[in-house]
């Protein structure tokens, strides 16, 4: 069997070496067919989108930029995706861990999900609004999927839900009927907050 080629050289990991693993492991899990992978996989783009717009709000405290300069505010926010990739692998690691405690992995993994949604619509609210309270609240907020797995390993789930293979497109097999209703929802208020933003 051929060594598996590394994405860097021994010695000479760099930021983009880093985010390009944070990469290629968000790719494997929403390649795989599981609910379980799948339901990770939206989980950690969620927690990266969150995490990126956190920073930016509070680079941009600490230097004056705000989203009223959306050119420089757009140079801190792609930094800031640069650190929330890496911030993405510890997450990501604990998250599949921690996962796997619960009889029933996917109830869990489905409430951590509709609850990053939610908290992602405080995350872009407060960074466009420039609100520190909904920003720090939505950082608080991010390990509540870690937390609601953890409590689920203890409470345990009634009827456990196979974590079979599913198609790509069976987004509501995967996210679960009223995870579905939320994200929707969530999607409205993401739409109405950029619009009266940019007003």
């Amino acid at each position: 069997m051929p060594e598996k080629r590394k994405p860097y050289e021994e010695g000479s990991l760099s930021l983009i070496d880093i985010v390009t693993i944070a990469i290629d492991n968000l790719k494997t899990l929403s390649e795989s067919g599981k609910i379980s992978d799948k339901l990770i996989a939206f989980s950690l783009v969620l927690f990266i989108l969150i995490l990126g717009l956190d920073i930016s709000y509070w680079l941009g405290s600490m230097t004056g930029i705000t989203p009223n300069e959306p050119f420089l505010f757009a140079i801190i926010f792609a930094v800031s995706m640069i650190f929330s990739f890496i911030g993405s692998i510890g997450y990501g690691a604990i998250l599949e861990s921690v996962s796997n405690l619960p009889t029933n992995k996917i109830e869990p993994l489905r409430i951590g999900v509709m609850t990053l949604f939610t908290d992602l619509s405080l995350a872009i609210i407060g960074t466009l609004f420039w609100i520190k309270l909904l920003v720090n609240a939505s950082a608080i907020i991010l390990g509540a999927p870690i937390i609601t797995i953890l409590i689920a390993g203890f409470i345990g789930f009634p009827a456990p839900t196979e974590d079979k293979t599913v198609k790509p497109k069976q987004l509501r097999e995967i996210l679960g009927g009223l995870a579905s209703i939320i994200t929707i929802v969530n999607f409205i208020i993401w739409l109405c907050a950029i619009a009266i933003r940019t007003i």
